[in-house]
């Protein structure tokens, strides 16, 4: 360690920290497999559950890890020995009718599609782009391992010169194919560009690729390194913004590789995808990397539409490592098995895990869960760590929670003598790259007390020096327990054998909700590393009673499709606008928004029809005589409407308003209900006299009219269960 320690000083300095092989091994023994369901036997975290078992012989359905079916068991059963996984069936997928594409199935793990223009004649069965060169190695690179199916199909979409997208798993080795593209493109003389949505991310993967390519470069908001490198890892931001400029970057790059690109669906920053992919060259070849997605073939068909060449879609339903989902109810006595490997969900397991939660010591416990103090997350940790479930990632939905929850494993025991070693040497040489009024902030100091203890921290109110130093850490192994937030899920490549989650909703910055399906797959996909773990573990703290139906569709539920975000902002206008070779039309025309609505248009026209059909086929031969009873009813209310105006005139109401009167106030189309009428007086503040004479001479002035109204005791403002209104007669 201490011979290692001017190498890794020197790397952060230059702007990075990368510790590579130096610590590697440290902290890191081998990991004990869990035998005989012994999850539940623990001392501290038991798992109370009727002696009934029920044994469960159910093949896995495509994606076996999640039960995508959504089958379920409604017998009680005890924890059982965790069993090994059975093979995957075959995937069967059936062509659509009026899909622009020949697809075919390869045996057991993957599919393969190829999206055409739209409008395009559909491919012969005999067409090379049907079949996709299968080798067992590969010029451009090597590999140290056999590569799935998947990842041969998408190699040889990349040999063909054509652009891919891959849709797997969290962890199956989407990234082998985006290095082999990059391998390729060097061995060319050509340069690529790999975008991902965040800067950790940008981060992570340019250190993964400087490792294994001398010529790489990195460009984010907040650092440039070897900016002329023939590899540039950048933010996809920055790659919007190179465009927008007309850099010359844009004329010498080969492949562009959209990491993450199920991102696109985020509300906010979507649109820098969708305008990233309209705005580059139709010579530029593209490389989509995205977790499963449902629309992931209409993704593809806009792609080949915008840029009048085919896209590769590669779809895998192999989990490489399955996932065991248990629950853990604040207050209760262990642990319940949820949803095991084979996909199906335990109800009456979720029912016993709902029945602890209710009692008294339970709802206790809850409210203490993201605090430092918190029992529950004491006792999780110490059965985690007993069980050789390590390391874990444990999720948290705010930043206050997440370090709360840290600081709960304070007490735990600090690694060896060498690991603290290499902490410190990491740590000092990433402070050391700090301003010395930086080095004086809270979180520096808090950091390293933990880190000892192989514990960390990470969410983004952390210095990006910080967030970078754990995540080298981690990664190397140092890091037991990592406290997070959901952004640390986003693409980067950190595996863990076991994910938890400290509560079952979250703020959306409107309401609290459960984690969807698609944010829970992302989080939960980080448990299991391949080729070290057989299974990976995920556990759910049951802080809150939730519906089975609701708990039921966050676990077994499928992603979302990819829905475009695109929308025309002042700044893009301005930026088109003042360009000499784009069209803001363009934009609109291309976008996946546009797309969407297109292909689907066809639909929604016979939809229309049949529709009207239907609405023909209803007219009676009275029609005539219901339109006119329908005419004379408007009238109707009309006058009704009308006489009650002028009824409400000033000079003919106002001798009725005495207060104690109740009064039906109503507003245009919100009725409030019945109030209590305390008095009136004139918009002018004179004061009222009741004489005839005078009544006709305020008529041509408003009234406001004092009420008491109910409403509800936290509205705005409120401090009874009643409030004064005021409205205008």
């Amino acid at each position: 360690s201490a011979a290692a320690q001017p190498d890794v000083a020197e790397a952060i300095s230059n702007g990075h920290i990368d510790v590579g092989a130096q610590f590697a091994g440290a902290n890191k023994g081998e990991i004990g497999e869990v035998e005989d369901g012994e999850v539940h036997e623990d001392d501290e975290v038991q798992t109370e559950m009727p002696s009934t078992m029920v044994e469960q012989n159910h093949p896995r359905s495509g994606d076996g890890a999640r039960g995508s079916h959504g089958r379920s068991s409604d017998a009680q059963e005890a924890p059982t020995d965790i069993d090994s996984t059975a093979t995957p069936a075959i995937a069967q997928v059936d062509k659509e009718p009026g899909k622009d594409v020949t697809s075919h199935i390869d045996a057991g793990s993957s599919t393969h599609e190829v999206a055409l223009p739209l409008n395009s004649p559909p491919l012969l069965a005999d067409d090379p782009l049907l079949h996709l060169p299968i080798c067992d190695s590969y010029a451009a690179m090597t590999f140290p391992f056999e590569l799935d199916l998947f990842q041969k199909q998408a190699i040889g979409a990349i040999e063909r010169g054509d652009s891919v997208l891959v849709a797997a798993h969290t962890s199956a080795g989407k990234t082998v194919v985006a290095q082999y593209a990059i391998a390729l493109s060097l061995a060319r003389k050509q340069r690529v560009v790999y975008t991902s949505p965040i800067k950790a991310l940008s981060n992570q993967k340019y250190r993964e690729l400087q490792g294994q390519f001398s010529d790489v470069g990195l460009m984010t908001g907040d650092v440039n390194v070897n900016v002329e490198a023939s590899v540039l890892v950048m933010t996809t931001e920055i790659l919007r913004n190179m465009l927008y400029r007309g850099h010359e970057l844009v004329r010498e790059v080969q492949w562009v590789v959209f990491d993450e690109v199920h991102y696109m669906r985020d509300k906010e920053r979507g649109v820098v995808w969708e305008e990233c992919i309209i705005l580059l060259p139709s010579e530029i070849r593209f490389i989509f990397l995205s977790a499963t997605i449902p629309n992931a073939f209409e993704f593809a068909q806009w792609v080949a539409t915008c840029h009048a060449k085919p896209c590769h879609v590669i779809t895998t339903f192999k989990r490489p490592t399955p996932l065991e989902h248990w629950g853990f109810p604040a207050g209760g006595d262990g642990l319940y098995l949820l949803q095991g490997s084979d996909g199906v969900f335990r109800e009456a397991n979720f029912n016993c895990a709902m029945s602890a939660l209710r009692s008294p010591s339970s709802q206790s416990a809850a409210a203490r869960i993201g605090s430092r103090d918190s029992p529950d997350m004491k006792r999780l940790l110490s059965a985690l760590e007993k069980r050789q479930l390590t390391p874990a990632i444990i999720f948290a939905f705010s930043r206050k929670e997440a370090e709360g929850a840290a600081m709960a494993a304070r007490d735990l025991a600090p690694l060896d003598e060498e690991s603290q070693k290499a902490v410190q040497t990491v740590f000092d040489a990433a402070v050391a790259t700090l301003s010395r009024d930086d080095q004086e902030i809270r979180q520096i100091g808090r950091m390293l007390p933990l880190l000892r203890r192989g514990v960390a921290v990470h969410h983004s109110g952390l210095l990006p020096v910080l967030k970078e130093l754990v995540e080298i850490l981690f990664q190397e192994g140092l890091v037991r327990y990592l406290f997070a937030t959901e952004t640390f899920a986003m693409g980067l490549n950190m595996p863990a054998r076991a994910v938890v989650f400290t509560s079952v909703r979250k703020w959306d910055g409107e309401t609290f909700r459960p984690p969807t399906a698609a944010e829970y797959i992302q989080m939960s996909g980080r448990a299991g590393r391949r080729g070290l773990d057989d299974k990976g573990f995920v556990v759910v703290m049951l802080t809150e009673e939730i519906e089975q139906e609701e708990f039921r569709q966050m676990l077994c539920g499928s992603a979302l499709p990819l829905e475009s975000a695109f929308r025309l902002r002042y700044n893009t206008l301005l930026k088109l606008y003042s360009s000499e070779t784009l069209e803001p039309e363009r934009l609109v025309l291309q976008s996946f928004y546009a797309h969407q609505r297109t292909r689907h248009e066809p639909s929604v026209q016979a939809e229309l029809d049949e529709l009207k059909s239907l609405a023909d086929s209803l007219r009676t031969p009275h029609a005539a005589r219901v339109a006119e009873l329908f005419s004379r009813h408007a009238e109707c209310a009309a006058l009704r409407k009308k006489l009650n105006d002028w009824g409400m005139r000033p000079r003919y109401i106002l001798r009725y308003l005495q207060p104690g009167r109740l009064l039906r106030i109503i507003d245009g189309t919100t009725d409030y209900g019945w109030a209590v009428l305390l008095g009136f007086r004139h918009e002018l503040n004179r004061p009222i006299r009741a004489d005839a004479e005078t009544l006709e001479a305020q008529t041509a002035h408003d009234y406001i009219v004092d009420v008491l109204l109910p409403c509800a005791k936290d509205s705005h403002g409120s401090t009874t269960a009643s409030t004064t209104a005021s409205t205008h007669t």
